[in-house]
């Protein structure tokens, strides 16, 4: 197999895994095959990202507006009937929209931690860092999950991507010390104390996460908004 095809097998996750080991050392070992690897990762995500653009153009172009006169010979009783059904709708999950729970409530807010591009001098610097980035872009949590922990004893932003792949794969009881040596850290404190209240609120232990939730509305920073509509719900 050449390299263009193993790295596009790589990206896709389709490589075994003895394959992917083998492949992680290479690039452990080889700075300008990581870069190819990153290089090639570039071009998926573009072609992607112009996929996407191609097929909103083709909806908007498919999408054929209804005429004023047809508009006008709609029978009416077909709108009469339709707005009907769409107030019981709502009249029917009126009740359940007040009972939303912290649990919901959280798993709503569960998204990944973005990747923090503007420091790629870590990954040059640390292989293994930049090998678990990758496979945390690509979703692979639980194979990130080992790397980043390698290297996240001096690495805090690394610390946190481990406890964010825990947290992802539903780990919140073994996320929470994570988060918690964060908790003062200047650059990454408030973003660990946001996600050590999304793990105890998800692991069942939502009146652990007030104390993170109060001081997070009251720096009125990251994620003050949603720290106080999860108080809100929280007994």
């Amino acid at each position: 197999m050449d390299d263009v095809a193993a790295i596009s097998d790589y990206l896709a996750g389709e490589l075994s895994p003895e394959e992917v080991a083998a492949f992680e050392a290479r690039m452990a070992e080889d700075e300008s095959f990581r870069e190819r690897v990153e290089a090639q990762r570039q071009q998926l995500l573009l072609l992607k990202a112009a996929h996407r653009a191609d097929l909103k153009a083709q909806l908007r172009k498919d999408l054929i507006p209804i005429s004023p006169a047809a508009q006008k010979t709609f029978p009416i009783w077909r709108l009469v009937a339709a707005a009907a059904a769409i107030l019981l709708l709502l009249l029917w999950f009126q009740p359940w929209k007040s009972q939303d729970t912290p649990e919901a409530l959280a798993m709503s807010y569960l998204e990944p931690y973005p990747v923090v591009t503007d420091r790629s001098n870590e990954f040059s610097e640390d292989s293994l860092f930049f090998t678990a980035l990758l496979l945390y872009q690509n979703g692979q949590y639980e194979r990130a999950a080992p790397l980043l922990a390698s290297v996240g004893a001096e690495n805090p932003l690394a610390k946190l991507y481990q406890g964010e792949c825990l947290l992802q794969t539903s780990q919140y009881e073994a996320a929470l010390p994570i988060f918690a040596s964060l908790e003062s850290d200047p650059l990454f404190g408030e973003a660990a104390m946001w996600r050590y209240a999304l793990a105890t609120i998800l692991a069942g232990q939502p009146e652990d996460a007030q104390e993170y939730l109060k001081t997070l509305v009251r720096k009125e920073g990251y994620k003050s908004k949603e720290s106080q509509a999860l108080l809100e719900v929280i007994p």
